[in-house]
Parts: structure tokens; C-alpha cells; sequence
């Protein structure tokens, strides 16, 4: 019994399988069944497979052994789990129905420590030999572990959910009052799936109970069909890899990408273009409104048009950056377009950014000109030696002192699609941030997209709610004034939620680009039954879109706005799949569903292979709509990689760190990261970035920053620190903070300081996060009673903060930023 409970001590019975209930399933049990009879032809050479495992076992374990190596491939490629357990029956073959029933209630376990770098051969040999253990304790099933603790500890042992049994006589012996489906049925029902393998005239036939609650007809189909696909190459090549096996089968290819054809490139109609046909025909139609003003196609366009000249006169050639530093207004939006008008690319500076990440953005991207926008302060860039222009933020019109009449002769320059358009930047693992470089054709590609599939044009009006550090506000910019729509600015981004729904409502808003956690923030705190009629489109993206999130949505909102799920990295420009929400809301993470045209997501392997139906892998994006990738482009550091299924030099591919699967429709759904990369309200920060600037402070001694989700799956960063100081750990975690906030940006300073002796490592030296302690967010930040708020006013705002991040106390010294996920939301 010992040897028994040992070998079960540290599995894992829960798989991570792929469903398909809606959220407004319930979780029971709603038996279905399907079967596959294999052809003569797989049922004859498994004949000859059967040498192989001699003389290990006799025929039927033989089938036994080799279905079962078969099924574990199946469910480590569907869950990304190398540890799988499957029950089995206590004896090799049910003789009659009460012999399954029993068998199936009472099941033991066969566990595969899946390594898919060994051979099918071997992982025979290795599922034989733990049948032959397990078989050895037969009498010893699950439910008699129930009462037995593991460790000393109270976790009891579970029990699997995925079930293979043999049923070679039960369908000759089955009792004339019930068939053999019903059987199968009822001695099916403690497993999610329950798979029985049979004979039919001499052909072999693989029957599957499954619970139609948790699994769709078509994926359960899609199984069947990848089982016989992996015999067939099992009996093939028994001798190769099992990760070189593909469970891609002949119906699935009509769905799944073909990484190996060419994609089209067609020519796009730029953004300046765009924009310059829709200040023509309609020049006195409202182009943008802030607050109170409202200016026409014609007023921006003469005004950018003046921004355009100006940098020309001033020297600006083809391609090259201008910085504008400035906030959301109509100032940026006149200088955003100038700068294309003029063949240059604009790099937005946020000012609240910390300084020396301004300056390191401004390097790093060889910015050759600076237009400051009125009512920003003056960034110290003298070591730079930049030339300043400036533009009046609320009226758009450049300072006269930069008016010339030189500067009204010089022509608007004609721009190619291969120029670049912009520059933004994301978190680098180096402690630097990467600049990424978008060009003319890849943002005009997504823009025209967006506007011909979703019927955007000049009935519209489109909010713009994102903060200018982020490439959404591409889309918020540009989708309006290319289709003739109005841009509808608000007085100020950091207004409460109440505030924005109702400014949406006032401006009567049709359009609107938003991040899931600034959408639930509002959410929380909205009117129930709060009107927006005039809402059309919501384009959600930046973070897994939840079904919690949209259940809320409709409880909380009264509109009957589509709501459109967007995907991409800024790497591969703005967004390269999309999924449109249905009324069956998908259980947890929604798909990101189908690419747009001239664009391929491929799900590929850790070899590289593509991906079957369900299988996980990483989502790779193949387009010729992308960026140049990281600057200095002169660098080694490669954005994109040659697509190894072509030839072609320019056929490169983006592997973007996201885990995904194709659902059984094609569509693509995503999983998560396999690296530590996160986004907190919608900013992608690489915790690595912050480690390294963390480890420059001269009394850190050794720090490892990761993230952690909230009991609200909600993630925030935590910093662990070995000192090499001797100052009081509140005082040294607020010098911490200041020293973080001047090089980074708020999002990125971790939300937790832990102080740590030494950190936790493995014996290959890497720090062993598992060994980390994970904080009570409670209790990390000590609260100075005699900084407890002193007033009436003092002691109201308290309580609101205690309310919103849910803490217990709140010091005089606390920042709202600090102290919990919201952090962002309000920045957005």
C-alpha cells in the first residue's frame, strides 16, 4: 500500500482539458457518445505492433499499452501537462455489464511522466511497466485511498478524470434489458470522458462517453479523428520522437493555417491620403471636439498641413523621428498628422514619464526634432541639443515665431509605404525599454480594416480614452479621421467612472477602444441600468477579455453595442486577430478568433510543427503588415525570425510569447504566457526590466521582481530584496519607490516590497520562485498610527480608498497608485 500511495504522492489528476460550456451552463453531467471504427488496414498492422511489446504482455494488454500511450500523448499535447493519470480497469477485460460498472467505480490509475523527446517505443515499454505496477495493487482502487493523508497532510487523494477501459466480450455478454450504450453510459459517469476500446469483426472500435456539458460534439469528433491519425504514425514510425508526431488530420487542415503558402500584400491607401480625401470632400464636418471646441476637416487639415511645412523648412527628411511631448488634444492630433503629412514618423512623450526614460526613448529612437506641446512643462533635454518646436495644444496652430514665408513654398513630400509612421515603446528585459518602429502600410492596413469591416464613416463618433504612451491610441486616432468620423476627446482622461459613462453619453459616443480592467473599473462603480444607446462598436483589447467581465456588462449597461475582441503585439502593428461576442458568452477567457486578411496566427510547437485542433502551442504571427522591429535596427536583437516553413527571405514570423489553441471551429483562443511578460491594466511590463533597474540601487544586494495574480486574478508586482543596508525596511522600501519612479513608469514600480535574507535558489542557481513566500497585501505596508488621517475631509477619503482596494487601513503617506491594482486604471 505504501509503494501505492508513493507513487501518487505528487500527481496532478486535474488536467487542464479544453470545454466548451458557456457560462451559463451548469456544471452537471450530461452523458453523450461517439465512436470511430478504425479500417482494416490500422486494425492489421496494430497486429504486428503487438511484437513490439513481447514479451512483455499478452495481446490484450498489448491493446491496452498501446492505447493508453496513445491517449496520454493526446491529453499532454491538449493540457501542456507532462504528468498525466489515467484510470483503468482493475482486470483486463469486463465480461459482463456488472463486471464495467464495478470496474469503472472502483478504477486504479496509470500514471505517465510524459517526456515527448523519447520515442513511441519507449513510451510503450514505460506505460507497460507502470500497468504491470499498477496491476499489482489492483485491489487497492481510488476510493479506498479516500481516508489516507499524504505527507501528514490533509490533502487526500483525488481520483482521474479521463477513463480507458477494454470491453473485448462485454458487447456479446450484455443483459437483454439494457444495450451496451446504456451500460457504457451509466459506468461513465464519475469521469469527464470515458473512452472503451472493442471489437467489431475483427476491426477495432474506440467508443467515447463524455459529458456534453463540459465538451462540444465537434471537439469530441476532432479527438476521435487525431487518435487514428496518431496510430497510424505510431505504427509507422514506432522508433521516432513523439513531439514529431502531428495531430493536424486530413478534416482539420480545411481550418488550420497553411504556414507554407504565400500572403498576398496588396497596396494599402496611406493614413495622411486617407485623411486628405476625407478633408476634401467633407471640410466642414466635424473632425475633432475636447470639452467645448470643435474643429472641421478643414480647419485640421490647414493646420497640420502648416505643422507638415514648417518641419520641413526646418530640415525634416524622409523617415525620420519627431518627438511630440504633450498630452491628449487637439495640438497632438494637428502634430500627430503633420508629422505624416511631412514623411516623418511621431514618437508621443507622455510628461509625466520619469526623465531619464524620456531621454533614453528620445536616443534610442534618433529623434531629430522636439514639438512641445503649451500647457506641458519644459522636459531638461539639454544634453541632447534638440530643436524645439511649439504648438498650441488647444488650438493646434504652431507658434508663429516658426513662420516663415520659405516655410509656405516647401511641398508636401509624397509618402511610400515602407516609410515610417511612428515609434512607441515597450518593456525590455534588459532594464532598457525597446523602441519598435511602425511603418506607412502595416497602420494603414489595420485602419482600413477596421473601417470597411465594421462600417465606420461619418455618422460616427469615437472616443479617444487611451493614454498617448500606447499604440491603441493609433486606433483611437486615425479609425475616425479616415473614415470622416468624429474624434471626441474628453477634458481630462483621469475623470471617475461615473464621469466617463456619462461624458460617453453627453457626446454620444458610437465608438470606443478600451482595456478589460479600466471597462470593469467602471463597471464597479456605474449606475445600475445606465443608458448608452448611442454605442455601436466596443473594441476590447490589451488583456484577456473574461466572460465575467461581459456578464457584468450587459447586467450593468443598457446598449446594444457589438462588442469585437482585438489581438496583437505592438510588434506586428496594433491588431492581427479579432473575435466578435456572441450571445453564448465562452466559459472563461474569450477567443481572439480569426486573423484579419493578409495575415496568418499560427500555433506552433516547441520543434516548431504546427499545431492540431486543441493542441497548445505558441501563437506565432506570419504577415507582411508588421513593423521593422526594434530600434536601433543596425542591432542584433531580432524582432521576427525567417519562417522556417517557406523560403522566401522576407517570409519572417513573430513568436509572441502567448499560449494558445485552435478551437474545433479555427478559431484561435489564448491560454496565457509562457514567460514571467505581463500586462497590468493594459501596460506590458516585463518584470525582468524591473529587476534590473532595481539591482542598480547601490544597497540592493540581489532582487528578483515577479508577478502575482489577486485573489481577483488581477496581477501586480512584488519585489524581493536582499539589502545590503542597515535602514529600517519602511524607510528603505520608500527610498526604493523613489529611486524606481525616477527611472520608471508608475505601472512598472512593484506594488510590494518583501525583504528577504537571501533569496531562494535552486541547485542549478536560478531563484526558486516556488520557495518565494507570496504576501498578504494587508500586512506588507506597517501603518504609522501617528500618521492616521486628522480631519473630517481626511478620514471620508480613507474610507473611500479602504472601499476601492479593500484594505484595512489607510497612512497619510500612502499613494492610491501603490497600493492595488487599480493603479493604472485611472492613467489609462
Amino acid at each position: 500500500m505504501t509503494e501505492s500511495i508513493t507513487k501518487f504522492n505528487s500527481a496532478v489528476f486535474a488536467l487542464n482539458l479544453p470545454v466548451d460550456s458557456s457560462y451559463s451552463q451548469q456544471c452537471q453531467n450530461q452523458p453523450a457518445e461517439d465512436e470511430i471504427i478504425f479500417p482494416d488496414s490500422l486494425s492489421q498492422s496494430l497486429d504486428l505492433f503487438y511484437n513490439l511489446l513481447e514479451p512483455f504482455c499478452s495481446r490484450e494488454e498489448s491493446l491496452l499499452t498501446i492505447f493508453l500511450a496513445i491517449y496520454s500523448i493526446i491529453l499532454s499535447r491538449y493540457t501542456g501537462q507532462t504528468d498525466i493519470v489515467i484510470g483503468t480497469l482493475p482486470i483486463y477485460d469486463c465480461q459482463t455489464q456488472e463486471q464495467a460498472m464495478s470496474s469503472c467505480s472502483n478504477s486504479i490509475g496509470i500514471r505517465v511522466s510524459f517526456d515527448p523527446l523519447i520515442t513511441f517505443h519507449q513510451l510503450l515499454k514505460q506505460v507497460q511497466t507502470t500497468i504491470k505496477q499498477a496491476y499489482t495493487h489492483q485491489d487497492l482502487s481510488f476510493e479506498k485511498f479516500t481516508d489516507i493523508t499524504v505527507n501528514g497532510q490533509n490533502n487526500l487523494l483525488s481520483r482521474p478524470e479521463v477513463f480507458l477501459g477494454l470491453t473485448s466480450s462485454f458487447e456479446q455478454s450484455v443483459s437483454a434489458e439494457m444495450n451496451l450504450s446504456q451500460a457504457l453510459l451509466n459506468a461513465s459517469t464519475n469521469y469527464k470522458m470515458a473512452l472503451w476500446m472493442s471489437r467489431h469483426q475483427e476491426r477495432l472500435c474506440l467508443r467515447i462517453v463524455y459529458n456534453s456539458v463540459l465538451f462540444s460534439s465537434l471537439r469530441i469528433k476532432s479527438m476521435l479523428d487525431q487518435f487514428h491519425t496518431l496510430l497510424n504514425q505510431a505504427v509507422i514510425k514506432p522508433d521516432d520522437v513523439i513531439e514529431s508526431y502531428s495531430l493536424i488530420t486530413s478534416e482539420s487542415q480545411k481550418l488550420l493555417p497553411n504556414p507554407g503558402l504565400q500572403i498576398s500584400s496588396p497596396t494599402q491607401n496611406l493614413v495622411g491620403q486617407q485623411f486628405l480625401k476625407q478633408a476634401s470632400i467633407h471640410p466642414n464636418d466635424l473632425a475633432v471636439r475636447q470639452h467645448e471646441k470643435s474643429f472641421t476637416y478643414g480647419e485640421l487639415r490647414q493646420r497640420a498641413e502648416v505643422v507638415a511645412r514648417v518641419l520641413l523648412f526646418e530640415g525634416l527628411e524622409q523617415g525620420e523621428v519627431v518627438a511630440v511631448y504633450g498630452t491628449s488634444s487637439f495640438g497632438l492630433i494637428t502634430t500627430a498628422l503633420g508629422v505624416l503629412l511631412g514623411g516623418g514618423a511621431f514618437l508621443f512623450v507622455d510628461p509625466n514619464l520619469p526623465l531619464d526614460r524620456v531621454q533614453v526613448m528620445l536616443q534610442q529612437a534618433t529623434v531629430k526634432y522636439v514639438i512641445l506641446l503649451s500647457g506641458s512643462p519644459m522636459p531638461d533635454l539639454a544634453d541632447l541639443s534638440l530643436p524645439y518646436l511649439y504648438v498650441d495644444a488647444k488650438s493646434g496652430e504652431i507658434d508663429s515665431s516658426h513662420l516663415t514665408e520659405l516655410a509656405w513654398t516647401r511641398s508636401l513630400p509624397e509618402v511610400q509605404a515602407d516609410d515610417p509612421a511612428y515609434v512607441f515603446f515597450t518593456s525590455g528585459t534588459t532594464g532598457t525599454p525597446k523602441g519598435i518602429l511602425g511603418l506607412q502600410k502595416s497602420l494603414a492596413h489595420f485602419i482600413n480594416w477596421q473601417r470597411e469591416e465594421f462600417s465606420i464613416d461619418k455618422s460616427d463618433r469615437c472616443a479617444q480614452l487611451t493614454a498617448i504612451s500606447f499604440d491603441v491610441v493609433l486606433r483611437d486616432i486615425f479609425l475616425p479621421l479616415t473614415s470622416g468620423a468624429a474624434l471626441c476627446i474628453p477634458k481630462q482622461l483621469q475623470m471617475s467612472p461615473v464621469q466617463i459613462l456619462d461624458w460617453l453619453q453627453d457626446e454620444q459616443i458610437t465608438v470606443i477602444h478600451i482595456v478589460p480592467t479600466l471597462a470593469q473599473f467602471w463597471l464597479d462603480y456605474a449606475p445600475a441600468n445606465f443608458e448608452l444607446n448611442s454605442l455601436r462598436w466596443v473594441f476590447f483589447s490589451g488583456e484577456p477579455l473574461t466572460d465575467k467581465l461581459l456578464r457584468q456588462w450587459h447586467e450593468t449597461l443598457t446598449t446594444e453595442a457589438k462588442i469585437i475582441n482585438l489581438y496583437g503585439p505592438t510588434e506586428t502593428c496594433l491588431v492581427k486577430c479579432y473575435h466578435q461576442v456572441s450571445e453564448d458568452i465562452y466559459a472563461g477567457i474569450q477567443p481572439i478568433g480569426k486573423p484579419l486578411p493578409d495575415a496568418q496566427a499560427l500555433v506552433l510547437s516547441s520543434n516548431g510543427r504546427l499545431c492540431g485542433i486543441s493542441e497548445i502551442g505558441e501563437i506565432v504571427i506570419r504577415t507582411p503588415f508588421r513593423t521593422s522591429g526594434y530600434l536601433p535596427l543596425s542591432t542584433d536583437k531580432k524582432c521576427f525570425v525567417p519562417n522556417h516553413f517557406t523560403k522566401y527571405p522576407d517570409d519572417l514570423i513573430y513568436y509572441t510569447g502567448d499560449i494558445g489553441r485552435y478551437h474545433p471551429l479555427g478559431i484561435l483562443e489564448i491560454l496565457g504566457r509562457s514567460d514571467d511578460q505581463v500586462k497590468i491594466n493594459g501596460i506590458r511590463i516585463e518584470p525582468a526590466e524591473v529587476t534590473a533597474v532595481l539591482s542598480r540601487h547601490s544597497d540592493v544586494r540581489n532582487c528578483v521582481v515577479i508577478p502575482i495574480s489577486s485573489t481577483e486574478h488581477l496581477p501586480y508586482l512584488v519585489a524581493y530584496i536582499v539589502t545590503s543596508t542597515e535602514k529600517e525596511e519602511s524607510e528603505f522600501q520608500g527610498e526604493l519607490k523613489a529611486f524606481l519612479t525616477q527611472k520608471l513608469p508608475a505601472a512598472f514600480v512593484p506594488s510590494v516590497f518583501i525583504f528577504l535574507p537571501e533569496l531562494p535558489r535552486k541547485s542549478n542557481g536560478k531563484v526558486d520562485r516556488h520557495a518565494l513566500p507570496i504576501p498578504n497585501r494587508q500586512t506588507q505596508v506597517a501603518v504609522d498610527e501617528a500618521l492616521a488621517p486628522r480631519n473630517l475631509a481626511e478620514r471620508r477619503l480613507a474610507l473611500i480608498w479602504k472601499s476601492i482596494l479593500n484594505r484595512s487601513s489607510i497612512n497619510l503617506q500612502d499613494n492610491f497608485f501603490d497600493l492595488g491594482e487599480l493603479r493604472c486604471k485611472l492613467c489609462i
